[in-house]
């Protein structure tokens, strides 16, 4: 899953651009960051978080998935195969008419 790790190092390049660009548009006192502590355990937390939610994965697979189809279009295993569309009833709806027919006495299709 070479696009999976894809996401996850353009997230982490993403993060690192900001987490950057934040730092230096912060000013220094001394070589002491004046920028706020409890911001960056905040924000680290948060990210930690992000980054090892299954949930926040599935939502990013989902969106690789679209972006895929809408570039490459629908992959050929998803078009044939068991995925056929039917045209008519399918046999269980044959069978229950065939059983009420047996039991109304009626005439029989040939």
């Amino acid at each position: 899953m070479s696009w999976y790790h894809d996401a996850v190092s353009f997230c982490d390049s993403r993060l690192e651009v900001r987490s950057s660009f934040l730092t230096a548009s912060t000013s220094t006192v001394g070589g002491t960051n004046m920028r706020m502590p409890w911001f960056q355990l905040a924000e680290a937390y948060l990210t930690a978080r992000l980054l090892a939610s299954p949930t926040f994965h599935r939502a990013v697979q989902a969106l690789q998935k679209r972006v895929h189809r809408l570039r490459h279009g629908t992959p050929p295993e998803e078009m044939g195969g068991t995925n056929v569309d039917r045209s008519g009833p399918g046999f269980l709806d044959l069978f229950k008419d065939e059983l009420r027919d047996q039991l109304k006495g009626g005439n029989r299709k040939q």
